[in-house]
């Protein structure tokens, strides 16, 4: 581009872009659209103010005063823990992030947490311009980097007063100067050898704190620096990263009296919280709650694990490729594409962090029903930008935006509503042609609603039915049966988890209309029904294919995917429940199963 006859640098369009989102920072206030925190918010946003005016991170009554002052529910959903060494109450979480967002809080409120995301995310773009500017054309380059970090969901977290955008942050930043030397060719000496390895331990270090599992991100790249004979600067970047490490889980037990922030005896308050009633011991709440303990992990089967391949690329809540394209593009783009001197270790390092989670945690791998996609992989997005070498053609990197916005597009318009309703989206248009990861049942985003989760129509229950979208008006009565109506006009679509294999299901229906055709599908083999009249039509079906699900260790269930579509409807106030759009109602039973599954198998939230 020019003006007045001379050329506007690219890198303008960085800085005009990082400008723009500072200044969104002043412009919103979540908790007034969404009446409510999110995800672990509460936890961050009370201990960051904790810091900023009590410059600790003990939780007192004056913390939840503080909390009560903004927002009149208080703070939902936050983590505490027992400090045993000082008998006092602390925050439940790392405080790491709490801690650097403190000065913005500080000084700009709580707007202070999106105006430190705006400038991590200006550095990002930066970085990326700066990486690719060695390979590729400065317009290419700015356009790639928007690519990367605008053009999918990770800008979502941008809105979250959570660590998931600072973590990933400091990933690329530790990856930008760990290849600055051998890439940029710069002759400052933050960006050459031994300066830059040193400088990206001590971001590995930070990041190993604020994710554990981010350590694993250093191996390849330790592995290179000892095959290229770098044995001096391998050994200083080792004890850089290890001292820093150490360091920050040392001040962890300085403010909390452990080093694990995830250990010991924690608790998650939703509705009463320490100091709130006078008379009451603030340590009371903790005796009456069930403290958080670690996950067991399930036995192995084979088939969840195969599905999990599909399920972690392509699956409707947590699909890598329908969430982080841009992740996806560099995976597959690097195996046809010139490599660099240090793209096979960075892409391997890539690989170590989706391996992570897809194989290290297979039963939640993306973070739990208060995420959009993969929360946790947002830690290794950025690695894969790194392994590239090559500049994409125009028609290449086109087609790669238009694909990345496909899906996303829907939260980049909306991302704070997305994130309240974090299910909002997948049980609508094109996110229902994917699949729904059974292997992560009760862990799915559906589960928020109370209604949607572990329905049952007889005592003892089973088997339970988890509703994946709103084409039905949930669990009711009617006519003395126990089931749910589907809207008329509209395909129902549920898990049905039976807590011992079985062979056959019998269906109950009745339509509101005078004639109706129902379709039944049931793991992907339809059956057609005819209903006519004002009777119940009575019929049995095979089930076939169950899927096995074990959550936490505590026993196997199996799993059918039911979708119900009723062809005709008729709007009517039926026993008086208001003017509804009714197609049929449906009780499903299952005459094998006759045993009860333990209520505390389910760890839905």
């Amino acid at each position: 581009m020019k003006a007045e006859g001379k050329t506007i640098p690219a890198v303008l369009f960085i800085h005009l872009a990082g400008f723009l989102f500072f200044a969104s920072a002043f412009a919103i206030n979540p908790l007034k659209i969404t009446r409510a925190f999110f995800s672990d918010e509460a936890v961050y946003y009370t201990m960051a103010y904790s810091f900023a005016f009590d410059g600790d991170m003990e939780f007192e009554r004056s913390d939840l005063v503080r909390v009560y002052q903004e927002f009149a529910a208080g703070p939902q959903g936050i983590i505490l823990k027992l400090n045993h060494r000082d008998e006092n109450i602390v925050f439940g979480k790392g405080y790491l992030y709490a801690l650097v967002a403190s000065p913005f809080v500080r000084v700009l409120g709580t707007n202070g947490f999106f105006a430190l995301h705006a400038l991590l995310l200006w550095l990002n773009l930066l970085c990326a311009y700066r990486f690719c500017l060695s390979f590729m054309q400065p317009r290419a380059a700015v356009l790639f980097s928007f690519f990367y970090f605008l053009a999918n969901a990770s800008l979502v977290y941008l809105f979250w007063m959570t660590p998931e955008y600072f973590s990933m942050s400091l990933v690329c930043y530790a990856f930008f100067f760990f290849l600055a030397a051998e890439q940029l060719q710069s002759k400052w000496k933050l960006f050459n050898s031994p300066y830059n390895y040193l400088i990206s331990a001590f971001l590995f270090g930070i990041a190993a704190y604020s994710k554990p599992t981010n350590a694993l991100l250093v191996v390849p790249l330790g592995i290179w620096m000892l095959y290229r004979k770098k044995l001096l600067p391998a050994l200083f970047t080792l004890s850089v990263f290890i001292l820093t490490a150490v360091a920050l889980f040392g001040l962890n037990m300085y403010f909390t009296g452990e080093w694990n922030y995830q250990g010991g005896d924690r608790a998650v308050f939703y509705d009463r919280f320490p100091f709130e009633r006078p008379g009451v011991s603030e340590f009371a709440p903790f005796k009456q709650k069930e403290s958080i303990g670690s996950m067991r992990p399930p036995p192995f089967y084979m088939k969840a694990f195969l599905y999990n391949w599909l399920y972690f690329f392509f699956g409707r809540f947590s699909g890598l490729a329908i969430y982080l394209f841009p992740m996806f593009f560099a995976l597959i783009y690097f195996l046809f594409s010139k490599k660099g001197k240090l793209s096979v270790p960075v892409y391997i390092a890539g690989g170590l962090g989706i391996l992570t989670y897809m194989v290290g945690l297979p039963w939640n791998y993306f973070g739990g029903s208060g995420t959009i996609g993969n929360r946790y992989l947002l830690n290794a997005f950025p690695v894969l930008l790194f392994a590239i070498a090559a500049q994409p053609s125009r028609r290449i990197l086109a087609g790669s935006i238009a694909l990345s916005l496909v899906f996303p597009s829907a939260f980049l318009f909306t991302p704070v509503f997305s994130s309240f309703d974090v299910a909002f989206h997948q049980k609508r248009s094109l996110f229902r042609l994917l699949p729904a990861e059974k292997t992560l049942l009760v862990d799915l985003p559906t589960n928020n609603s109370l209604r949607a989760r572990r329905v049952f129509f007889d005592r003892p229950a089973n088997f339970f039915v988890y509703f994946l979208n709103d084409n039905t008006y949930y669990g009711e009565d009617f006519e003395q049966y126990s089931g749910f109506w589907v809207k008329g006009e509209r395909t129902a679509e549920l898990i049905m988890r039976s807590f011992q294999p079985v062979t056959r299901m019998k269906v109950r229906a009745r339509s509101i209309a005078p004639v109706n055709d129902v379709t039944l599908t049931i793991n992907g083999r339809a059956t057609q029904i005819q209903l006519s009249g004002s009777v119940f039509h009575e019929m049995e079906v095979s089930l076939p294919g169950a899927f096995p699900y074990d959550r936490d260790g505590t026993g196997t269930s199996y799993l059918y995917d039911i979708k119900i579509h009723s062809r005709a409807g008729k709007i009517t106030d039926l026993d008086g429940a208001g003017e509804r759009f009714l197609g049929v109602f449906v009780r499903l039973e299952l005459p094998e199963a006759q045993e009860t599954k333990p209520e505390s198998d389910d760890t839905s939230p």
